[in-house]
């Protein structure tokens, strides 16, 4: 979705608006539910990358609006799974090594046929991020 066109920049226009993220929230709770999904996956590849309209604050927003979906999720009182999609090469995703360890549960899957591996991460339905 940031690949170059129209969309390139609505990722970080998402992540960095708490009003876009609540807008946002209640769209996809409302489709969840209504269609009968049991989770949904973020596959935002390569935030911050400048040659697919990233800024440099998508890192920081990326995990604030990670951590307010799942928190979002938990209030439906349903057991909602959230996973997300990182490319795992140094110079795209680095920064984000350890900002979601309090928030998700990470797991890679291999992945051939390119120099770019995938790296998925889930989180679980009742984690909110706190540390206490």
């Amino acid at each position: 979705m940031n690949d170059p066109g129209p969309y390139r920049t609505t990722f970080s226009d998402l992540a960095a608006s708490t009003t876009a993220q609540d807008a946002f929230f209640e769209s996809l709770i409302t489709f969840m539910m209504r269609h009968n999904f049991d989770g949904v996956d973020i596959d935002w590849e390569y935030p911050a990358a400048d040659d697919r309209g990233g800024i440099a604050a998508d890192y920081d927003n990326f995990v604030t609006l990670v951590r307010r979906l799942r928190e979002r999720l938990n209030q439906t009182g349903r057991s909602y799974g959230l996973s997300i999609t990182l490319v795992s090469t140094s110079n795209r995703t680095a920064p984000l090594d350890t900002k979601f360890q309090n928030i998700l549960t990470p797991f890679s899957l291999p992945h051939t046929g390119t120099s770019e591996a995938s790296t998925s991460t889930t989180s679980s339905p009742t984690s909110t991020g706190s540390t206490s």
